[in-house]
């Protein structure tokens, strides 16, 4: 055989072993890709209404960015929480504070989530009022003493609250993290996806494809240790019409680099921590191309599309 054969065949077997892990891994994410629609074996009560969606919408759709805007916000939190029958205390991290609501004998909890703060120069209303709204409502409406909602500050400044609840308080058996919950599109393109996603999470982006690129779902972000609880998740969602698609973070490093964008809230600080950990997005700036500007009103956000989100939220985490 002539050397240069000899290289050719040895260049086409690496590139079959290359392509052919490529292969695997993209079955390997399609198989822990959650399936949307499935049968759903227990109820979906419909309690939260969106005019009450919209009236706590009203209230987290200007900018919190100073001290003194989010002071603002911080009290209307505390007066929420503290109105819904709550014990409300504050974790001070310098300048950052966290809002934290509890009742008594919490023991084992679910920890539900949201960060109040914003970049400087937008109103915030989907990033992230919308998640305070649906937050909200699902506290109001939530009568367990299993569940803390927490108002998170410093998210935007590489999850500052997050972190350090964290490392400082008693850790949740489940941490579900609120961010950017009210944008929706049913145009056809108006979903994107990041590099690399048709490589590494091929079925659902063919998924994504045969429906044209619609915005008009839910993403859950979810962990190793959280699929079965996104999976509860999912069903709960067939009974009202709300369509979801899971995510499984990827746990290969090199996977992981490409798609730190699915690490970009305050759940990652809990993965870190091995704790079942899911994020209930729209996708930011996928979707909403008014992530981080002055056009992120409440006007451009989707009541129905939020309400739904809240309905599945309280259901799964049961109604007493």
């Amino acid at each position: 055989m002539k050397v240069g054969n000899l290289w050719r065949n040895t260049f086409m077997k690496a590139l079959l072993v290359i392509w052919g892990f490529v292969g695997i891994l993209g079955v390997y994410f399609f198989f822990t890709t959650a399936n949307t629609q499935k049968t759903a074996s227990e109820p979906t009560n419909r309690i939260i209404t969106k005019e009450e969606i919209a009236n706590y919408l009203s209230l987290f759709s200007s900018e919190r960015f100073s001290f003194s805007e989010k002071e603002k916000v911080r009290k209307e939190i505390k007066n929420l929480f503290q109105g819904f029958g709550y014990q409300v205390s504050e974790q001070k991290i310098g300048n950052y504070i966290n809002i934290i609501a509890e009742r008594k004998d919490s023991g084992d909890y679910t920890l539900v989530a949201a960060h109040y703060d914003t970049v400087k120069g937008t109103p915030g209303a989907d990033d992230n009022g919308s998640a305070l709204s649906v937050m909200m409502a699902v506290a109001k409406n939530y009568n367990g003493n299993n569940v803390k909602f927490v108002a998170f500050d410093g998210e935007e400044d590489n999850f500052v609250g997050s972190k350090y609840f964290a490392e400082s308080e008693k850790l949740p058996k489940l941490m579900i993290s609120l961010e950017m919950n009210g944008y929706y599109s049913d145009k056809e393109n108006s979903q994107k996806v990041p590099d690399f996603f048709n490589i590494y999470y091929r079925g659902l982006y063919n998924r994504l494809k045969k429906d044209n690129f619609k915005g008009d779902f839910i993403s859950l972000i979810c962990d190793e240790k959280s699929l079965e609880s996104c999976s509860r998740y999912e069903r709960l969602s067939s009974n009202i019409n709300l369509k979801v698609y899971s995510i499984k973070l990827p746990s290969i490093s090199f996977v992981k680099a490409r798609f730190l964008d699915l690490f970009r809230s305050d759940h990652t600080p809990f993965v870190e921590k091995n704790i079942p950990s899911i994020m209930i997005t729209d996708s930011s700036n996928f979707r909403n191309p008014n992530y981080h500007k002055t056009t992120d009103t409440k006007e451009t956000l989707d009541l129905n599309f939020m309400e739904k989100q809240a309905n599945v939220l309280i259901n799964f985490l049961g109604i007493k």
